[in-house]
């Protein structure tokens, strides 16, 4: 199964500023219609209609271009038309496009936008018929999909704390202190102002989302300093993390990807003790949640990162997780695991279905390991049709528990939810979407989308402030409408995650040009040279990008020249593809090339016993076009077969070119002359070594060159080094040379050697001398010793003494102690092969010591004096 990739190893990631204000297709659910007539155009649907004395009145919306109208069909002479529009749910409202102009018995108002300013406005369709004056119901479908989104996500903004630039303002002025817990709600809700940039491509909440992290990441939220956005709840880091990916993911912008990264590897370094990690930094509870969001964020940032590291941690999380006990025998996700006995139960709730439902989709992009995707459809299939969970078995309204009654910890507010509960449905309803969008038979379409219209239709209140939403805890009926953080970013998660748009037929793309420089090939077709090959693209529409292929190979995104090579093929492919995840492309413009940059391989041989020279020249590319060879100073010949050079000593240059005009440089091969039987070759032996002194233990090798008076012939056979007392090394000679290592233990003092050559069967043997000055090696010596120490103690010395090369450094160490200019203490210790001893001194009266070490040297290693030590003797 093909998915998108999330690495930027493989992936395109196109920033925001790069694109226009569109919408963005998620496959996740169908526009809220009723039955439509002839009246639709592609892309319209018709949110509500009323029969006015016969006449039927529609109100109809097209989510592509934005454009609503009223519509009045069986219209007469006389009837009118006409729309209202209201930012604050009809409380007052303003009468727009009015038409009396009745056209084939339709009347059809201009188009309006459901935006006014910054605010998004509520519409219905009027008309008058025969002295009859009505208009269509205002409900869940009387706006476009996108101005439900937006309006929502304006709606966060009664939330907004302007000195703490979260979300912890209570709109109302009468909830408690600890209605929400400002920190953990603030992280879903910036991760919702992302989905909303996400689906609607809008970028104005950009500054928003940075607003919120410019002005948090410094804030201690658990006394660990500046914190960057780590607490001690695991979950809530998590929350953070993930609200930081999702914004890099929007932007390209590192400093999120770190800040997520910090986070991460915070949660990391809380393990549980039954595996997986803990929910609290000092409890011991293993909640689903916190493992859930951890699988989800380190699978995202080996996407984002291509670091092993969290690969392996991902892998590790889930194997625990799914050998937890966390995912019951029938799919349900339960709420943790006790440390006591590592076993798993609690509440099944809808944030820890949804979490692990986008921990899984994660996962699988990290991975590619497609069985986890059938362990979440399992767990979505449970989710939604889980009574406990829903309002019924078979397309029910998603709810938590705490959502039916009345009462409770914050019973004011119509309903039993305590702090976190209103926002669970949130990442309930993300996880869903995320799954249904990677599964190619869209499964939950038909769940979400009535999540969607329901919550539209029962949650939501467009008349708390002008031009936005506020929504209600219960998707499910009218009650527990009060406000509150956790509704809002619920109901933003679900509009956001579930906005589509009708599919419209876009406009045929043009194919791209393709230039190449150079323009034309050289020599029979082939260009000798890299050639740059420019893609060209008129007229593109928003978001498209350019593409391109080499030969067979993969598409990849263009984004300037391109640099042809010997190894780019033959051909080169361009198309504009709509959108960087559509399958839309333009027709493909091709060209063809050739290229061969490099000359041919030609090598000479000769046979001096048939006195032969054979030329052998490849070409992989253009192929040969020619040989040719002169014999010392003569002319070029045209090179067929082997020939004789002749028997003199001489000189054979030879030189090839290809098809494409490429020529190698002239080589040469040297000729022997012919000589008699039994003739042997005179030679000369060379040393050439750059080293005349040493230090003693140091490796010197010396490389023996002989040379013979038939340069094209070289010598076999070995050479030898000696000195007085016989061979110290030897080695075959390969191309003429043979390095020797002489022994490391060469005694300080000059040295005299003799390098011989013993000649082969047609060669003489031959000898040259050269000489080595052997030196004394270097010391360092190291000394530890106490800073201070009570007088009733001893000091201990120890002392460590190596040599620069390696060798053993015994010998005698001298060690003295003073007291002003007053030697205490003077000591002459025996160092080993080891080169490390001790010694203890004598007791010594209070005060402020030197203790001072020289090493005495031997007859291989010279004399050295470490740095002095303090010591302070106290009473």
């Amino acid at each position: 199964m093909s998915h998108p990739r999330s690495s930027p190893r493989t992936r395109l990631r196109r920033m925001l500023t790069a694109s226009a204000a569109g919408a963005l297709v998620l496959q996740l659910g169908i526009a809220v219609s009723v039955p439509t007539s002839s009246i639709a155009a592609a892309g319209d649907r018709v949110a509500s209609q009323k029969t006015v004395n016969g006449r039927t009145v529609s109100l109809v919306v097209n989510d592509a271009s934005g454009e609503i109208r009223s519509v009045v069909t069986g219209a007469q002479n006389g009837d009118k038309a006409w729309l209202d529009r209201s930012v604050n749910g009809f409380t007052n409202w303003t009468l727009i496009n009015y038409t009396d102009s009745v056209s084939g018995g339709t009347l059809t108002t201009g188009a309006a936008s459901d935006k006014v300013g910054s605010q998004y406005a509520l519409l219905r369709a009027c008309a008058e018929a025969g002295g009859q004056t009505d208009c269509t119901p205002v409900g869940e479908a009387s706006r476009t999909q996108l101005g439900d989104v937006l309006a929502a996500t304006n709606g966060l903004e009664a939330y907004w704390g302007n000195s703490s630039k979260l979300y912890d303002t209570d709109p109302t002025g009468t909830q408690p202190t600890n209605a929400w817990i400002k920190w953990w709600h603030s992280a879903v809700a910036t991760s919702a102002l992302a989905a909303t940039v996400r689906a609607t491509r809008d970028e104005s909440y950009l500054t928003k989302l940075d607003t919120i992290f410019e002005s948090n990441k410094n804030k201690d939220e658990s006394g660990i300093g500046k914190d960057t956005f780590r607490n001690k709840y695991i979950d809530d880091t998590g929350w953070w993390a993930m609200a930081w990916i999702d914004t890099y993911r929007l932007t390209g912008n590192e400093k999120y990807l770190t800040a997520a990264t910090t986070a991460a590897q915070f949660m990391s370094t809380y393990p549980g003790t039954c595996g997986g990690v803990l929910w609290h930094t000092d409890a011991t509870y293993h909640a689903a949640i916190s493992n859930g969001l951890y699988l989800q964020v380190a699978s995202a940032l080996y996407s984002e990162t291509g670091d092993q590291l969290w690969k392996n941690r991902a892998q590790t999380q889930w194997q625990w997780y799914a050998n937890s006990g966390l995912i019951t025998a029938d799919g349900r996700v339960v709420d943790g695991v006790s440390a006591s006995n590592c076993t798993a139960g609690g509440g099944v709730y809808t944030y820890n279905q949804g979490v692990l439902l986008s921990a899984l989709v994660e996962y699988y992009h990290a991975t590619d390991d497609a069985s986890v995707l059938g362990v979440a459809r399992t767990v979505a299939d449970r989710f939604t049709t889980n009574t406990g969970l829903n309002t019924a078995a078979s397309l029910g309204v998603m709810r938590d528990s705490c959502e039916s009654g009345t009462g409770g910890g914050n019973g004011q507010y119509g309903y039993p939810c305590s702090n976190d509960g209103p926002t669970f449905k949130g990442p309930a309803v993300r996880g869903l979407a995320e799954l249904n969008a990677e599964l190619s038979d869209k499964p939950y379409t038909a769940y979400l989308d009535k999540q969607r219209t329901s919550a539209l239709k029962y949650a939501r209140n467009a008349t708390k402030s002008p031009g936005t939403d506020q929504y209600g805890l219960r998707w499910w009926d009218s009650g527990a409408d009060k406000q509150h953080i956790g509704n809002q970013v619920a109901a933003v998660m679900l509009l956001a995650n579930t906005y589509t748009v009708p599919d419209v037929a876009p406009a045929p793309l043009e194919a791209p040009s393709i230039t190449l420089s150079p323009a034309s090939p050289g020599t029979n077709g082939w260009f000798t040279t890299p050639v740059a090959a420019t893609i060209s693209a008129t007229d593109l529409p928003s978001g498209a990008v350019v593409e391109y292929a080499l030969a067979t190979g993969e598409w990849h995104v263009y984004d300037g020249p391109i640099t042809l090579t010997e190894g780019s093929g033959s051909h080169l492919y361009a198309r504009v593809r709509s959108d960087s995840h559509s399958p839309s492309t333009s027709g493909i413009t091709a060209v063809s090339f050739a290229i061969d940059a490099t000359a041919p391989a030609s090598d000479a041989a000769f046979d001096p016993a048939e006195r032969l020279v054979t030329i052998t020249t490849t070409d992989t590319r253009s192929g040969v076009a020619s040989v040719e060879y002169r014999i010392g100073t003569g002319e070029w010949i045209a090179y067929s077969a082997p020939f004789s050079p002749g028997d003199a000593s001489t000189t054979v240059y030879y030189r090839a070119s290809d098809q494409a005009g490429n020529v190698t440089s002239v080589k040469s091969l040297g000729i022997t002359k012919k000589r008699a039987d039994g003739e042997l070759i005179r030679s000369e032996v060379r040393i050439s070594s750059t080293t005349q002194k040493v230090a003693y233990g140091t490796q010197v090798r010396v490389t023996v060159t002989v040379l013979t008076d038939e340069p094209s012939v070289s010598s076999s056979g070995r050479v030898e080094v000696r000195d007085d007392a016989g061979v110290i090394g030897s080695a075959a000679i390969v191309a003429g040379r043979a390095t020797i290592a002489l022994p490391r233990s060469l005694r300080p003092g000059y040295h005299s050697f003799t390098a011989t050559y013993l000649g082969d069967t047609a060669t003489y043997s031959s000898s040259a001398g050269f000489g080595l000055q052997v030196v004394k090696t270097g010391a360092r010596i190291s000394v530890t010793a106490p800073k201070k120490i009570k007088r009733a103690k001893r000091a201990t010395v120890k002392v460590a003494v190596k040599s620069s090369t390696g060798v053993s450094a015994a010998g005698k160490v001298k060690v003295v102690v003073t007291k002003g200019k007053r030697k205490v203490i003077a000591k002459t210790i025996k160092v080993g092969a080891s080169g490390v001893k001790s010694l203890k001194l004598k007791r010594l009266k209070a005060g402020k010591y030197k203790i001072k070490v020289t090493y005495q040297g031997s007859s291989t290693v010279g004399k050295k004096a470490a740095a002095a030590k303090k010591l302070t003797v106290r009473k």
